[in-house]
């Protein structure tokens, strides 16, 4: 387990920025028991120091050690803000759960969060992430026709919720016995609360509701699904040296044929290219299922096609030595990436219609003793 923390320091040398943020953090935090080793690397405009926890110390214990001396170091340049400070854990995913059938996608969901809240009732589970799902969303759809027959316009049934779906405190009033809270609960939060907002009073005393002109939908938001990432790798620059990938020095990836990875990288001046052959230069890239490649800041992301090569390469443009493997294997293979185990997350669905989840339990046991849970749906 690693803690972080990241400090900008806008326009200063790395020079200034090791002396002057980098240092002070290292001795603020290096007489703390539980830390393996610290180390950082400062470059135009930043620095972030790495510090890396003994394995028999409690990480989120160390890590408010950590904040509490960063926060309380006053010497740092005026222009420094503030510092980022996150823990990162080495999480091992044991396995996947797709809940799928012929029902609605409402109710799929419903089942999916049943399961959820019972896997994470099991001793030793530390997370449950659900996958592959949309949001909720309430859609309200009016009908010009029924407009134009009340005298209403959209901007009419705008101001009506948000006039009327809120909650409001009138404050408290005070008895011998004791103070009264008063408040309002007017939130609407399904599709019958939002139908029987009043839009319109007329002068006849009649009232228009929105069910009155418009069509309530308590659905989900429309954007298809989006594609589930496999694993983010963080990719700085050492100088000129070799990459850091999540924090290891030109590492081999190990990628899954089918599944999509994400790489966040932050390395000015050092494109990172996944390239057919071990080279500098733009020449010789691999373009089937990338977007951005090349990128020195931003997000390339990598959906391995089925028939990818065995093994591909990742090289700076500019450095012959910032380099490294790529190997490519099947779906469910043994292949990990950065020798550390990773999500090995796929898109729930069913064969024959109807809607998906797909969970990631992850977990630091092994879970030898790991009940069994059955549902009749």
């Amino acid at each position: 387990d690693t803690v972080t923390v990241s400090v900008p320091l806008r326009g200063a040398t790395p020079e200034d920025v090791e002396l002057g943020v980098a240092v002070r953090i290292e001795e603020a935090v290096q007489d703390l028991e539980g830390i393996d080793r610290i180390r950082s690397i400062s470059r135009e405009g930043s620095t972030r120091v790495w510090i890396e926890i003994e394995p028999a110390y409690n990480p989120r214990d160390l890590l408010d050690d950590i904040k509490n001396r960063v926060d309380s170091i006053n010497t740092f340049p005026a222009e420094t803000e503030r510092p980022i400070i996150a823990l990162r854990q080495r999480m091992f995913p044991v396995i996947s759960v797709v809940i799928a059938g012929d029902y609605s996608e409402s109710e799929i969901r419903v089942f999916a969060e049943q399961v959820r809240d019972d896997l994470m009732r099991i001793d030793g589970i530390t997370q449950v992430r659900l996958d592959s799902v949309r949001a909720y969303e309430i859609a309200i759809e009016a009908s010009e026709d029924r407009l134009r027959e009340f005298q209403i316009t959209l901007v009419d049934i705008s101001r009506a919720i948000r006039a009327s779906s809120l909650d409001i405190s009138a404050g408290n009033v005070r008895t011998d016995a004791g103070d009264v809270l008063i408040r309002s609960k007017g939130q609407a939060y399904r599709r019958a609360d939002f139908e029987e907002i009043v839009v319109k009073t007329n002068a006849d005393g009649s009232i228009v509701r929105i069910s009155d002109v418009a069509e309530v939908i308590d659905g989900f938001q429309e954007e298809p699904v989006a594609e589930t990432v496999t694993a983010t790798l963080s990719i700085i620059n050492n100088g000129a040296s070799d990459y850091l990938i999540s924090d290891k020095n030109d590492p081999t990836l190990t990628l899954e044929r089918g599944k999509t990875y994400e790489f966040d990288v932050n390395a000015p001046g050092h494109p990172f290219w996944i390239k057919t052959i071990n080279s500098t230069g733009t020449g010789n890239s691999y373009s089937e299922g990338i977007t951005n490649n090349g990128a020195s800041n931003g997000t390339i992301v990598f959906k391995v096609p089925d028939d990818a090569p065995d093994q591909l390469y990742y090289n700076c443009q500019i450095h012959s030595s910032m380099n490294g493997i790529i190997k490519i294997v099947d779906t469910n293979s043994s292949g990990v990436i950065v020798s550390e185990s990773t999500s090995n997350t796929s898109t729930g669905g069913s064969g024959g219609g109807g809607y998906g989840y797909t969970y990631d339990l992850i977990t630091n046991d092994d879970f030898s003793d790991l009940p069994t849970i059955s549902y009749d749906i």
